[in-house]
């Protein structure tokens, strides 16, 4: 199975975007509570940053989740546009 870098980098930023707005935040204060810049969650959400590993276990602890459970809504969103 060959991924493509950019879809996978798209599901991603859906996956982050949906689980962020299901718990009710906005951009600046997932920011906030997870030490990354705003400008980073941005760019995370547009799909222009792939997450450093930190940054998504920092992601994972404020949305509610375990990383892998990003990943596997990652994937999902993936399979779904292949």
């Amino acid at each position: 199975m060959s991924l493509s870098p950019s879809l996978l980098l798209q599901s991603f930023a859906r996956a982050i975007a949906s689980a962020r707005t299901e718990r009710g935040l906005t951009v600046d204060e997932l920011a906030q509570r997870t030490g990354i810049a705003a400008t980073v969650v941005h760019a995370m959400e547009a799909g222009h940053h792939a997450p450093l590993l930190e940054e998504m276990v920092a992601l994972a602890q404020v949305l509610g989740c375990e990383a892998a459970d990003l990943i596997e809504r990652t994937m999902a969103g993936y399979r779904s546009e292949e």
